[in-house]
């Protein structure tokens, strides 16, 4: 068996020594360090894997928050029937139904 019939048994395993990303050369605390290489060893993961994980998890909750905020600019902008017209339209109504129920 061959190199070339070997790597996808190994990719499929996780255990190749390239990946198809891109690498990035950060600094961490050594406290940090050593309890990402600890989950990764217990989750059986590799610690790159750990890493770009959590970094969409907190990349999805960004994303979330950036919706939210979103929705609350549209809503402090004013709700459909918000405008003076339609305000003094629905006082004016209010006004003759209760003039009208105490004509009864």
């Amino acid at each position: 068996m061959g190199p070339l019939a070997a790597e996808p048994l190994l990719d499929h395993l996780g255990m190749t020594g390239h990946t198809s990303g891109m690498k990035v050369a950060i600094s961490l605390p050594d406290d940090l360090c050593r309890e990402i290489d600890l989950c990764a060893k217990q989750l059986k993961i590799p610690r790159s894997r750990l890493i770009a994980d959590g970094a969409r998890v907190i990349l999805a909750r960004y994303a979330l928050s950036e919706a939210t905020a979103a929705w609350n600019a549209v809503a402090d902008a004013g709700q459909p029937g918000d405008e003076p017209a339609v305000r003094v339209l629905r006082r004016r109504s209010k006004q003759a139904v209760r003039r009208a129920a105490g004509a009864w």
